[in-house]
């Protein structure tokens, strides 16, 4: 007798699970695709106007492998895979899409259009940059110790920003007659208008730095037109998708750093096995040997 009561309050409560409304699995949020897009010019110390365009595309949670085109131009699959939403009973897609020699004309606008199941997306038109010049520093250029930095560049029309990352890497003595590295890594966003800029001395060499005995540097200067990513929340993106699409160039020029004195605090002749010592007691402490 007790076991029938048994079951039928197993059986209510199996009811009651059932039926209520906060037990229930509930179905995911489906959104868009994400789309991220850029095409980057060329590449290195000399660009010229016929520097190679490629063209790259990353396209995540699609319901079908879609057909990927930047003005007409069809991309290559290169990379794909697919997970199945049992909630939405859909297979959702990641593709990577990629051409190395895109014909699209450097100063010209361009566009990228996804078509794909559920509706296109298609991107605002961006500018194609055209190769950046650096007019300072020179080829032959060195930083004497103790002076600012000048870079100006040769301007391009169509771009939104310049890109500056700027590395700057030397040993010293400082003011106490103590050896050590001295490393800067910075990037500087800047408008579209601007084509110069210049690292004070001070930046470079603090007060705290006597003497330079070698080190070297290097510049990087893009330009940028559309939206990168993180760059704005609602992307630049439209249609059936969300996401960035920009484009990208870029130079770079190095230079060396030479060895002077930098201050004029009470100093003496540098003994290069002093320094030697130096570095090989503080490489010690970095492997942790005694």
């Amino acid at each position: 007798m007790k076991s029938k009561y048994i079951v039928v309050i197993l059986c209510l409560l199996s009811v009651i699970f059932l039926l209520s409304p906060g037990c229930k699995e509930k179905p995911p949020t489906t959104g868009k695709p994400v789309v991220l897009g850029v095409i980057v010019v060329g590449g290195g110390a000399l660009l010229t106007s016929d520097s190679t365009v490629t063209g790259q595309v990353e396209i995540d949670g699609s319901k079908s492998l879609p057909v990927v085109t930047i003005n007409s131009e069809s991309l290559n699959l290169t990379n794909y895979y697919t997970n199945y939403n049992s909630f939405a009973d859909v297979h959702l897609w990641y593709s990577e899409w990629r051409k190395d020699q895109l014909g699209v004309a450097l100063g010209k606008k361009c566009a990228l259009n996804v078509s794909q199941l559920g509706g296109d997306a298609s991107s605002d038109s961006v500018v194609v940059p055209y190769p950046l010049t650096f007019t300072s520093p020179g080829d032959t250029f060195t930083l004497k110790a103790g002076n600012p930095l000048p870079i100006a560049w040769s301007g391009t029309t169509g771009i939104d920003r310049y890109s500056l990352t700027i590395n700057i890497d030397y040993y010293y003595r400082d003011t106490a007659h103590q050896y050590d590295y001295f490393s800067l890594d910075t990037t500087l966003y800047l408008p579209g208008t601007i084509t110069s800029f210049t690292l004070p001395a001070t930046t470079i060499f603090p007060a705290y730095v006597d003497t330079v005995f070698s080190g070297d540097g290097r510049i990087e200067l893009g330009a940028e037109s559309g939206c990168h990513e993180g760059e704005d929340p609602k992307g630049n993106i439209k249609g059936n998708g969300y996401g960035y699409f920009w484009t990208y160039t870029y130079t770079y020029r190095t230079f060396d750093i030479s060895a002077r004195l930098v201050n004029a605090s009470r100093h003496y002749k540098p003994d290069l096995s002093e320094i030697a010592k130096k570095v090989l007691q503080q490489k010690k402490v970095e492997l942790g040997i005694k």
